[in-house]
């Protein structure tokens, strides 16, 4: 199928299924009722170059073992998810656009998985990719930005590997993890965005290693609830807040980061919570380098903290880390 207009049907735009192959390219598909393109049952086409849009249901729908490659799409303007992957299905897409739906841009649930490559995701009305319910993607060197709620969310056990995406300019958190959602990320840049950087809450879980967190409105890692992620070598750094904010009995283990450069404390611990860390180098903040207070507690240990505006660690409002061999100087 090329250069065809498939438009205002009442059900899908184009159905694959039960093994279909086939190739769509540079087709025009708009406002049909239920999916413009449907992929099932081990359906397999190549899809290249095609407009799917302003559709009254999802974009682009793979489920039930539904597999097939998607490239230089522009896929815009549908009332549900731009692109849903569901129940096992595993489809490859590399440099689509999806942008400016009224819902999630990818929406990956109920164990599907999906390889997405350099797309584009950017303006849609719900997080640009939302993970869940054991689903497992690898999303690579994709821009995730400029949407009207979060860039990423992980969540209800959801799973995923994120390495080298580019995620900014969200209305909210770049990343929000929470309910045992427990991704990797690492490599990846989040920054600009209106709200936290990395928010993790809930009981959400998730590694983070070797990213670069910078330039978020609110702090660049805030952890509550039971939040408890790993983070790892990553830079946290020149927010116009705290650098990293625990609170309300968050935990989480911090080996190894940089944190600097931050407007207000590097460092805050309150409410309970109760964080580790090990080996951090916080530096060079325009406030305290860490803030331990209102039963805040946790245990920190040979951190490097150095070059704070104002108090090295300040311990206020029956605060109770457990410190052991800092070095706090200059």
């Amino acid at each position: 199928f090329t250069g065809n207009t498939i438009s205002e049907g009442k059900a899908q735009g184009v159905h694959v299924l039960k093994d279909g192959r086939g190739t769509l390219d540079t087709n025009d598909i708009q406002r049909n009722a239920l999916a413009g393109l449907e992929i099932d049952e081990n359906g397999n086409p190549t899809v290249s170059g095609n407009k799917i849009h302003s559709g009254f249901h999802m974009g682009v729908w793979v489920h039930d073992n539904g597999k097939g490659t998607l490239d230089a799409n522009d896929i815009f303007e549908n009332k549900l998810a731009g692109v849903n992957i569901e129940s096992d299905s595993n489809p490859v897409l590399t440099n689509n656009e999806v942008h400016h739906g009224h819902d999630h841009g990818v929406y990956i649930h109920d164990n599907g998985e999906g390889v997405l490559t350099e797309n584009d995701v950017h303006g849609n009305s719900g997080s640009g990719v939302f993970i869940k319910k054991g689903a497992n993607p690898q999303l690579r060197r994709n821009k995730i930005h400029d949407g009207k709620t979060t860039g990423v969310v992980v969540d209800e056990a959801g799973n995923g590997t994120l390495e080298d995406n580019d995620i900014f300019g969200n209305a909210d958190a770049g990343v929000e993890i929470l309910r045992d959602g427990n991704p990797l990320l690492r490599l990846n840049n989040i920054h600009h965005g209106h709200s936290a950087g990395v928010y993790c809450h809930s009981d959400g879980l998730g590694r983070f290693e070797e990213n670069e967190v910078f330039s978020n409105k609110a702090a660049g890692v805030l952890i509550k609830n039971g939040g408890n992620p790993e983070m790892i070598k990553n830079n946290i750094r020149q927010g116009d807040f705290t650098g990293v904010h625990i609170s309300d009995s968050g935990r989480g283990m911090f080996k190894d980061n940089a944190v600097y450069g931050n407007e207000k404390a590097g460092v805050l611990v309150d409410t309970l919570g109760d964080p580790i860390f090990i080996n951090n180098d916080i530096r060079l903040g325009k406030a305290e380098g860490m803030c331990i207070t209102d039963k805040g507690k946790g245990m920190y240990e040979e951190n490097n903290i150095h070059e704070n505006a104002g108090a090295g660690v300040a311990v206020s409002k029956e605060g109770n880390p457990d410190m052991r061999n800092n070095s706090i100087y200059e």
